[in-house]
């Protein structure tokens, strides 16, 4: 992982310790792995940044400054760019006044994260790119700045760990939190697309977006050929820009349809190692391997025979995303170390199918044709907690389990909060609305984890995050970017062989042309007959590449209930105790699917407050003896 961090304390304001201690102590904290490193720099009293890195990864230098001009700090890296970096922001502020330079800056296409110090003004301004993935946390306590890649570094033995029960409802009921909330009141996520400015002489703070999902509108008509056409070959652009030449370049293949354009695209420049993981036999790992055949690719294999390897990742994937992510989501953890010695950058699928995110529309797109705005929030309410991961506590039981605190029900925090980023959103659109809904929560919040966690080993660059390919694809008409067939029509456009093997979520071929579904659809019938008559030709793929379910109930059994039951969750009263057994017992006796998503999100609240809240090192919050095993 890279970030930048830092203490920046306002010139009028005694501290009770001082900034480069305060910056240290955060360092010592960022560092996870023998291979991280952090600098730390002190241009002025009261102000120290630092930044880390990986070992081995390519980074500029840090921090640069021209000859009477500002500090710059970078963390990350610019698409499309000429020469070094850093020499980019350096032309960008030697030609232009301040404000003009931040708005070329903010232009710019990449993933990164600028820091930047200016003497005359004694401010400090934090610049992210347009979608955040490089996270930066802050709080402002007392007139002093703090901001790391991190949360827990930022908990300073002067900084209150004050729990925010609306982050409890809100993973409690959606397995995730919302917009910039953390578990601790007084520390942020700095929105995306966003310029922090902090002025030591007042101690005041500032944050400003620059850009939103908002601004994009829906463009007029545009035929399905062509905006297939115009799409692919904006994503292949994407694609080849993220190609270095020098990079050893590596793709996590699964059944899916993102990561097998990426791999076309990508290996017919360059040799890509494929990676994939999951259960011996199961969809994902059946496909990606002849996926990786067809393409050429190197490819390996990791495979989860039970669900000890939970065990393994759980303290590094908590310290890594801070119960942000579930545990039922470790699942790239466990590769981390092998791909580390393979490859030195991924190309990830990340947010490649949001744009044609149908779940959401579905069920919650007839609501939002109405002006009645609970039920506009009553409708996302319900698609984020039963449909864009595994199905979580319905009313009903949330009713029943989830208690009061600070006087209010947190099935009523919760919903308020969901409802309070329903109305935060302008588009006009129905459709762009429920979309951008979901890329600035489910996308950014959830499952932008799964890059977190893996840049803390490798580089990743992500292709469905540039600024063309998006402002293009998500202003497309809803009838062509909502057609069935359009990601398939894509698919086939980029990678027609790979096109030929069917896709995990229904072992259907991904090709637009009936002539081509048609045949083989019938295939695949006549050997479901035969196999009903004892005629069996191919061997059943199951769908699952990680049993979750079945895991807590066997082998992470007692690791659940020392978790749920110990003594210290059920004092923080935010369960009724007698429901929560309950809720185990119906897991347990496996007698109706996806209690898993009713039961996770309750484990990693408590391992996230352990962590967070109390203190405990990673192992202990996961409710592990020190050793890496489940304490008894």
């Amino acid at each position: 992982m890279s970030g930048l961090f830092g203490v920046a304390t306002c010139s009028r304001q005694e501290r009770p310790t001082p900034a480069n201690d305060d910056v240290h102590r955060i360092a010592d904290a960022l560092r996870l792995h023998a291979y991280d490193r952090t600098d730390v720099t002190s241009p002025a009293s009261g102000l120290a940044i630092g930044r880390l890195r990986r070992d081995g990864a390519s980074s500029p230098a840090a921090p640069w400054r021209h000859p009477g001009g500002p500090w710059m700090w970078l963390a990350g890296e610019f698409y499309r760019a000429t020469g070094a970096p850093i020499d980019q922001i350096a032309r960008v502020y030697d030609h232009a006044d301040e404000g003009d330079a931040v708005r070329r800056l903010t232009a710019t296409d990449g993933m990164f994260q600028v820091a930047v110090w200016n003497e005359q003004t004694a401010t400090l301004q934090i610049v992210n790119a347009r979608h955040g993935l490089v996270p930066c946390y802050y709080a402002c306590i007392n007139g002093t700045l703090i901001f790391a890649p991190r949360i827990r570094p930022l908990l300073l033995p002067w900084v209150p760990r004050t729990l925010d029960a609306v982050a409890v409802a809100e993973y409690a009921r959606y397995q995730q939190l919302l917009g910039e909330r953390t578990w601790i009141e007084g520390i942020r996520l700095l929105p995306a697309a966003s310029v922090l400015t902090f002025d030591t002489r007042r101690g005041t703070l500032d944050t400003r977006r620059y850009w939103d999902w908002d601004r994009i509108a829906v463009r007029p008509a545009t035929s399905f050929a062509d905006a297939v056409a115009t799409t692919a070959d904006l994503e292949r652009r994407a694609i080849l820009r993220r190609l270095d030449g020098h990079s050893r370049t590596g793709v996590y293949l699964s059944g899916g349809l993102d990561s097998r354009r990426i791999l076309a695209v990508a290996a017919a420049q360059t040799p890509v190692t494929t990676i994939s993981y999951g259960a011996p036999g199961c969809r994902d790992v059946v496909l990606a391997a002849r996926i990786a055949r067809r393409a050429g690719a190197a490819h390996h294999w990791h495979p989860f025979v039970d669900g000890r390897w939970v065990i393994d990742a759980a303290p590094d994937h908590l310290a890594l995303t801070e119960g942000q992510h579930s545990w039922v989501h470790a699942h790239g953890m466990s590769t981390l170390a092998a791909a580390r010695e393979r490859i030195d950058v991924n190309l990830s699928g990340w947010a490649g199918g949001s744009p044609y995110f149908w779940i959401l529309m579905d069920r919650a797109l007839s609501a939002f044709a109405t002006t009645d705005p609970t039920g506009k929030a009553r409708s996302v309410h319900e698609t984020f907690s039963q449909q864009l991961t595994w199905p979580g506590l319905t009313d009903p039981e949330a009713t029943g389990l989830l208690r009061q605190c600070d006087g209010e029900s947190l099935n009523t925090l919760a919903l308020a909060s969901m409802a309070s980023h329903v109305d935060a959103s302008a588009a006009d659109d129905p459709a762009r609305r429920l979309m951008f809904i979901n890329a600035r929560n489910h996308d950014r919040r959830l499952t932008l984890n799964f890059v977190t966690f893996t840049r803390s080993a490798v580089g990743v660059r992500c292709p469905f995050i540039d600024h063309e390919f998006i402002d293009y694809v998500y202003a497309l008409p809803d009838a062509v970017l909502l057609h069935p067939q359009f990601h398939h029509a894509v698919t086939t456009r980029l990678a027609p062989r790979l096109a030929t093997i069917p896709r995990d979520r229904d072992w259907r071929l991904p090709h637009p042309s009936p002539w081509v579904r048609t045949p083989h659809a019938l295939w695949r019938r006549g050997l479901g007959w035969l196999g009903r008559h004892g005629v069996r030709l191919t061997t059943p793929h199951g769908t699952l590449y990680a049993d979750y379910e079945n895991y807590l109930r066997h082998e992470l059994r007692p690791w659940a209930e020392r978790l749920l039951f110990d003594e210290r969750t059920l004092a923080r009263g935010f369960y009724d105790a007698a429901a929560l057994r309950a809720l185990w017992r119906r897991h347990v006796d496996g007698r109706e699917l996806h209690t898993i998503g009713k039961i996770a999100p309750l484990m990693a609240i408590e391992m996230a407050l352990r962590y967070l809240v109390d203190g405990d090192p990673p192992d202990v919050a996961c409710g592990l003896d020190g050793n890496g095993r489940q304490s008894p």
